[in-house]
């Protein structure tokens, strides 16, 4: 079993905390598949992506001529209301609650982190024991709860995991090796 974990590319943020909010790429999905093309399988058996759009279009230009599954397991934690907020407009006692408890936390008309670990969970459980080749386009929360999945762990373990934008995390045989974008070397 061979998967293949990559991260979007860089979004038009601008310090706003974004988890589900669908922000465009600042360089176009066709430009930055151009940086992944080594780095993935030419044919891979599975290619699943988040439905957020900085994850499908990476996805697709990637593998055009693939079947690709998209599946809201993958989306990123829902920040609620602090979606599409800048971060220092976010109250901090609410940031230093979150810090106290970061895999216990709920977020404020958002999605509790208990929720967004069992929705992970599940799309690991029915992907990630299978035999195929598989390439996962999705986002940082996520590829460290996919890790913790595979590893086994406590996702707590995997916090601190460097997810960097158009990094790719290869996952085979319980080994892990992480590929970055040139741009980020």
């Amino acid at each position: 079993m061979t998967i293949y974990l990559v991260r979007h590319d860089k979004v038009i943020a601008n310090g706003l905390c974004y988890g589900q909010t669908d922000l465009a790429t600042l360089r176009d999905a066709k430009d930055s598949a151009q940086s992944l093309f080594r780095r993935l399988p030419e044919q891979p058996a599975l290619v699943f992506t988040s439905p957020l759009s900085r994850c499908s279009k990476l996805a697709e230009h990637c593998y055009p001529n693939h079947r690709i599954i998209n599946d809201e397991r993958l989306m990123e934690v829902n920040f609620g209301a602090w979606e599409a907020r800048l971060w220092d407009r976010v109250p901090r006692t609410e940031l230093d609650n979150w810090a106290k408890t970061p895999t216990d936390f709920g977020f404020p008309g958002g999605e509790h982190l208990r929720t967004f670990q069992q929705r992970v969970s599940s799309f690991a459980a029915e992907n990630m024991n299978r035999e195929e080749v598989t390439v996962i386009f999705s986002h940082a929360g996520v590829i460290r709860l996919l890790c913790a999945y595979y590893y086994q762990q406590d996702w707590s373990a995997w916090l601190g995991y460097p997810a960097p934008f158009l990094s790719v995390t290869r996952l085979h045989n319980r080994q892990i090796e992480q590929s970055l974008s040139p741009e980020i070397c």
